[in-house]
């Protein structure tokens, strides 16, 4: 479907009860095939918001039957990943800007944490950088240090 196509579909949805996916989006995210759709839980399972940091939000949740759930959180595939109970799951993009998570039956915890893309890259350099200025500051320290022994 065409973004013009889910807005649409936004207009007419119970979002309470409905999300609209796109399965294009949905089969890309998570590997399923194409025109496959996440699963639905009609009897009602619950989630709850346990710990909230801006980079790491943890949910607890229970659920008769395998699920979908759709986090008020906007859509950003670079940087979170989602875990349920430990393990790494996909994700994907629901009522057109939301992350949605597939969950399975049961007692579970739901962690979305967030790491900036390259962030390894960002620490490589930042460490070098102090590096270089502690060995700097030390050269600085040890000329001084020669000069007033040389008098």
């Amino acid at each position: 479907s065409t973004p013009q196509q889910e807005l649409a579909a936004l207009a007419t949805a119970d979002l309470r009860r409905q999300a609209v996916v796109n399965p294009a989006d949905y089969a890309r995210m998570t590997g399923a095939r194409e025109g496959a759709l996440p699963a639905v839980d009609t009897l009602g399972g619950t989630i709850r918001l346990t710990e909230y940091r801006p980079n790491y939000l943890k949910y607890e949740y229970t659920s008769a039957a395998p699920a979908t759930a759709v986090f008020s959180e906007i859509f950003y595939d670079k940087g979170w990943t989602a875990w349920v109970d430990g393990v790494e799951t996909p994700y994907f993009r629901a009522d057109y800007l939301l992350r949605a998570l597939e969950l399975p039956a049961g007692d579970h915890t739901v962690e979305w944490r967030f790491r900036a893309p390259h962030w390894g890259a960002v620490e490589g350099v930042t460490g070098l950088c102090s590096a270089a200025i502690l060995l700097l500051i030390a050269g600085l320290a040890a000329a001084e240090w020669y000069k007033r022994k040389k008098r």
